[in-house]
């Protein structure tokens, strides 16, 4: 049998099933084990970039008539949009005068880091350049998301 766990947005670690729950309540007490991860951000954080944040700007993009030379908003092109303008980290010089770009990766940004990309970057943008605001969730799943992400900033749904 395998057990997985996964982090939890305070750094503690959760199993992912119901039944791995049971089986871990079903054992004898045994001595604790702390494990600390780094400052990474989150799946949960992930989760809600991705399953909610760009896929409701992407959706209010495209009801607004907006598109990207003729192509409608989509997370892959939102996301390539953001990675252009707010994550280049280096240019690299091609033959020919072409230049290819390396770009900071949101699965490698601390939760700080990554909330300041989410908010003080891509919202902002998103406001000024379109006029689109996302806003907070109202799906259970999505809310329970970004109360996680935003609980220490005071601010929760």
């Amino acid at each position: 049998m395998q057990l997985v766990l996964v982090p939890r947005a305070d750094g503690l670690m959760e199993p992912v099933s119901d039944q791995a729950m049971a089986l871990i309540k079903s054992q004898p007490p045994v001595p604790t084990v702390w494990m600390a991860q780094k400052d990474k951000r989150t799946d949960k954080q992930n989760n809600y970039l991705n399953g909610y944040y760009y896929r409701k700007a992407c959706e209010l993009l495209n009801d607004a008539g907006h598109n990207i030379a003729g192509f409608s908003f989509t997370r892959d092109r939102l996301h390539a949009m953001c990675q252009q303008m707010f994550l280049v980290v280096e240019e690299v010089p091609l033959p020919g005068g072409k230049i290819s770009y390396l770009f900071e990766s949101t699965t490698k940004m601390n939760k700080a880091r990554f909330t300041e990309y989410v908010d003080e970057q891509v919202a902002p943008w998103l406001l000024n350049d379109y006029e689109i605001s996302v806003p907070p969730p109202v799906d259970e799943y999505y809310r329970m998301l970004w109360n996680e992400i935003y609980q220490s900033k005071g601010r929760m749904l």
